[in-house]
């Protein structure tokens, strides 16, 4: 499919480049992925996540070289808002019917809870920055979508999901912070939506025990940060994870097993695919205290993943890739501040990192490849809105309107 689309529309008057840094920062990625193949003790594991690592991109390819028209966008902001809705319904409904408590997360249809939040976390700042900063919008599809966005925030608070909690909080902020200067009413809706969600999480006995374990894990964690990259937990360390709830020593737990493969292989990790295989090994990664140890089958954060899985280079280069993408999304708002695309890239981009801290990410491939589709759809709007970054150019007939 994506052949065909890149055939099809390279025949166009248009001519389309993606940006060579964008391009290099993705090779380069992919290429520091490589030595933890090379040295590989289990390829048949590790070939498979380093395939799809590769084609995670592909959805970038095809918003990038699929929309060649402004009036193709709205309609898949549209189909987002919808499958995110369809997604929410189905989460609020199981908590409506099963109850909610603090150790309960509800998936939806077929994926589990930590993609289902996954998603969430890179639709719901697209919609917001369209629904905020887009002008000319139908009234009825401007209602659709706020609709769209109070409900997926209504799921966010039912299903738990701290990560997803952290990522939209700190996106709103940076939102607020960005448009301080503009005296705007949607600034006071933002603060009273995010308002009425702290409300509900402070009122709500369930929802407020898991807000509270955000604090318990977050000082536990300062408390025993320098203990995580110790070659063994001491008695010390497990006595402080061990003295919060149960989430938080399992993650710390994990990312303690995490980093003592690094340090035990540090340039080329253990395998892309073979971090959960060497945590069940019975080599003691995995802590006596650990409450559930059968899930320790990644290390629940992007980077000490990478860092275990593909050693300092692998860190580097999603690190690289990353940066990259964030400065890039920066540099176009400065820019182009009247282009909303910039803005949306860059909140999209910061929430699946902040999503991340807690989850790895690239274990769901369709988690990954929804964000860089998002991210192509918001590249691509940011170009037909703003020809003069030079990036997209009409040969015939000058700029877009």
């Amino acid at each position: 499919t994506s052949v065909l689309i890149v055939v099809r529309h390279c025949r166009l008057p248009y001519e389309k480049k993606i940006p060579a840094g964008l391009i290099g920062a993705y090779f380069c990625f992919i290429c520091l992925l490589i030595p933890s193949l090379l040295f590989s003790q289990n390829l048949r594991n590790d070939v498979r996540p380093f395939v799809n690592i590769v084609f995670d991109v592909v959805p970038f390819l095809l918003a990038w070289f699929g929309i060649v028209e402004k009036k193709q966008i709205i309609p898949l902001i549209a189909a987002l808002a919808f499958s995110l809705t369809i997604s929410s319904l189905s989460i609020i409904y199981q908590g409506i019917v099963l109850g909610v408590d603090s150790a309960t997360r509800f998936s939806s249809f077929g994926y589990i809870c930590m993609a289902t939040a996954g998603f969430t976390a890179v639709i719901l700042p697209l919609l917001g920055v369209v629904v905020l900063e887009r002008r000319g919008l139908n009234p009825w599809l401007k209602a659709g979508l706020t609709a769209a966005i109070f409900i997926g925030v209504l799921a966010v608070v039912i299903n738990m999901n701290r990560g997803v909690w952290m990522a939209m909080i700190i996106v709103t902020i940076i939102y607020l912070w960005v448009k301080l200067r503009e005296k705007s009413g949607w600034n006071v809706a933002v603060l009273i939506l995010l308002s009425c969600s702290i409300i509900i999480i402070t009122l709500v006995p369930p929802f407020r025990d898991r807000a509270e374990s955000v604090w318990n894990d977050g000082v536990s964690l300062c408390r025993s940060y320098q203990l995580i990259f110790k070659d063994n937990p001491t008695d010390e360390f497990n006595k402080i994870v061990g003295s919060t709830g149960k989430m938080v020593p399992e993650r710390i737990y994990m990312w303690n097993g995490a980093w003592r493969m690094f340090h035990e292989h540090p340039w080329n990790g253990v395998g892309l695919g073979s971090v959960g295989e060497i945590f069940q090994s019975g080599r003691g990664y995995i802590s006596p205290l650990a409450y559930s140890p059968a899930e320790f089958v990644h290390a629940h954060n992007n980077f000490l993943q990478f860092l275990a899985a593909a050693g300092i280079p692998g860190l580097l280069g999603f690190v690289i890739l990353f940066i990259f993408v964030l400065w890039m999304s920066i540099r176009r708002y400065i820019k182009f501040p009247e282009t909303v695309w910039n803005l949306a890239g860059l909140l999209v981009t910061v929430s699946f990192l902040i999503q991340g801290l807690t989850e790895y990410n690239y274990v769901h491939s369709a988690l990954v490849r929804l964000y860089w589709f998002i991210f192509g759809i918001c590249m691509v709007a940011s170009c037909l809105h703003s020809d003069s970054a030079g990036i997209i150019r009409q040969k015939t007939e000058g700029n877009f309107a």
